[in-house]
């Protein structure tokens, strides 16, 4: 007698697309070349509640239900396959022989069972020695916490698809409404300020006649009166009795003193100090420092003037223009930069900043903004932990330190910049840290903790000095002088150049490296337009086609700013905010 034909169920357990629940039932429909209403609705409840208890497709074989996921894999629709109950024949029992062998569930070996079981004891394999039992209880485990943990990842990431859609919603409805304003269609006001304060009259003159109406009495008031001077006589007492202790105490202290003194006799003090002058006036007395000594004074002396130089710079960037052609210069400025290293990067003229694209970071740093603002602050760690690089996760917790701090959220501002340092510890590669380093001077910075924000940044200086080829220094100097640009640091990248062109000397000749090192110095200074510091550069590139290719990127950098400079200073004129 041949066996059944073993028959499965397909069964929807979630999905992880971006379109409408009902969007997506009509192109599941399509997909399948069915429409009829009682798929229409098991497909429904299978993709709303994500329960995983709607099967689609009954009694079926394993190919036709594997192809069916196949065809719903595009749609991002999770299915899985279960066996469907059925009525099979009774198999036929085991024969005394069979029931006696026991076989494996880890390796299938074969072997007598034990006879005796009343001890308790179970099974064990005697070739791999496994418990059969535990075996099993193991592998139930297994699948039990993969399936909650599909459906925990299920339902956190349909949470976010909630909170982006919600934002998207919330984005579009401002949109039209600045887009009525500016047509003049806006919604006349309803005199809310009318009602609101019909409201408040109406509040006080009801809790006025509460207060009237349980006003204390005269002897109410006299008995609270009589409490309130005893508590203050109390008071009083305390603090007389805390003067006396103090007073006895520096007594005792001033006789012990005076004691010393005696003992030490009148010359005692004078005795000292003339050790002390002699000592000084003694060129014997103090000994010259060692060669090593010398040297860690005059790195420390470098270091201090490093850092002195930073953290002025550091004041000069974050300084407030004072006149509305240095608010036109820093706005220029800054949106040239913001697009001028992204064209750094396609014609190599600089290091990539991440492994990741551009626009892969600038969309995280989108998705993470609109959770911040639907105070979805708790999902922000989805994307975080999606960057696979220190530095990109360090930039988007910066960006949630800064939104936190300027909503007057100190205390989760300094929780995420606690994760900043966490992630500097964490991170061994050396170029990591020293950018990480440059962000945590931006973080020091919106506190105005300046002394801090210009020690971060000469130590992210002296992280990139560590290379040990000279080229790989400047072009981690390079890298870290474009991040403090797209900070708004201008003058803070500026000395960072200047400390990677004190490095020039010492390339090694021949055209490379020393023409990509040029390259990316020249490219730096375009970038916080210093134009007439990246020309000078230029004629130190020796590769022809790296030379043509950086003249033409600074000539289009300075068509652009003054492109850039003409339109906000035509606005200004006109007015246009």
């Amino acid at each position: 007698m041949s066996e059944p034909q073993q028959l499965f169920d397909l069964v929807v357990t979630g999905h992880s697309s971006d379109k409408p629940v009902e969007a997506l039932v009509r192109e599941i429909l399509t997909q399948l070349n069915d429409h009829s209403p009682h798929l229409e609705f098991k497909l429904s409840d299978a993709l709303l509640f994500n329960n995983g208890m709607v099967s689609i497709r009954d009694n079926i074989t394993q190919a036709e239900a594997e192809a069916i996921i196949q065809q719903l894999l595009p749609l991002q629709v999770q299915c899985d396959i279960r066996p469907t109950l059925q009525i099979v024949p009774k198999e036929a029992e085991q024969s005394e022989a069979e029931a006696a062998v026991y076989t494996c569930p880890a390796c299938g070996h074969q072997q007598p069972k034990r006879k005796e079981q009343k001890d308790g004891r179970l099974e064990i394999c005697e070739v791999c020695g496994i418990v059969g039992e535990r075996y099993h209880q193991k592998q139930r485990l297994q699948e039990v916490i993969k399936s909650e943990q599909q459906k925990h990842e299920n339902e956190r990431s349909k949470r976010i698809r909630e909170v982006l859609e919600r934002a998207k919603q919330d984005e579009e409805a401002m949109l039209q409404q600045e887009a009525r304003r500016r047509l003049g269609l806006a919604e006349k006001p309803d005199k809310i300020g009318v009602k609101i304060a019909a409201v408040v009259a109406t509040l006080s003159i009801t809790f006025g006649t509460v207060y009237y109406l349980n006003q204390p009495t005269e002897e109410e008031i006299a008995q609270q009166e009589a409490a309130a001077a005893e508590a203050a006589a109390e008071a009083e007492k305390k603090q007389e009795e805390a003067m006396m202790a103090s007073m006895q105490k520096a007594t005792k202290m001033a006789e012990k003193l005076q004691q010393n003194m005696g003992a030490a006799g009148p010359g005692g003090a004078m005795d000292a100090a003339a050790e002390g002058n002699a000592s000084d006036t003694n060129p014997q007395a103090k000994q010259a420092p060692s060669p090593e000594q010398q040297q860690q004074q005059q790195q420390q002396q470098q270091r201090e003037q490093t850092q002195a130089k930073m953290t002025e710079a550091l004041k000069s960037d974050a300084k407030k223009p004072e006149t509305p052609e240095e608010t036109t210069e820093r706005q220029v400025k800054t949106q040239v930069s913001a697009t001028a290293i992204t064209e750094m990067e396609s014609q190599q003229l600089a290091a990539p900043r991440f492994q990741i694209t551009q626009d892969e970071h600038a969309e995280s740093r989108r998705r993470i903004l609109q959770l911040l603002k639907l105070d979805e602050a708790d999902l922000t760690n989805t994307i975080i932990e999606q960057t696979s690089e220190a530095y990109p996760r360090t930039l988007l917790m910066l960006d949630i330190a800064e939104w936190q701090w300027q909503h007057r959220q100190p205390e989760n501002a300094q929780k995420t910049i606690a994760r900043i340092q966490q992630e500097l510890e964490k991170t061994q590669d050396v170029t990591q840290q020293a950018l990480i380093l440059g962000g945590i001077s931006k973080a020091h910075l919106m506190r105005d903790e300046w002394e801090q924000a210009g020690q971060s940044l000469q130590q992210a200086t002296e992280k990139a000095l560590s290379l040990p080829e000279t080229s790989r220094k400047i072009e981690l100097l390079a890298r870290l002088a474009n991040e403090q640009t797209l900070f708004g640091n201008q003058i803070a990248a500026q000395k960072v150049l200047a400390e990677a062109s004190k490095l020039t000397d010492t390339l090694p000749e021949g055209v490379e490296p020393r023409s990509s090192s040029f390259v990316q110095l020249a490219s730096g200074y375009a970038m916080i337009t210093d134009f007439a510091s990246a020309n000078r550069l230029l004629p130190k590139v020796e590769d022809p086609a790296k030379r043509q290719k950086l003249a033409e990127f600074i000539d289009k950098l300075q068509l652009r700013v003054e492109q850039v400079r003409a339109e906000y200073q035509q606005a200004a004129a006109s007015g246009v905010p």
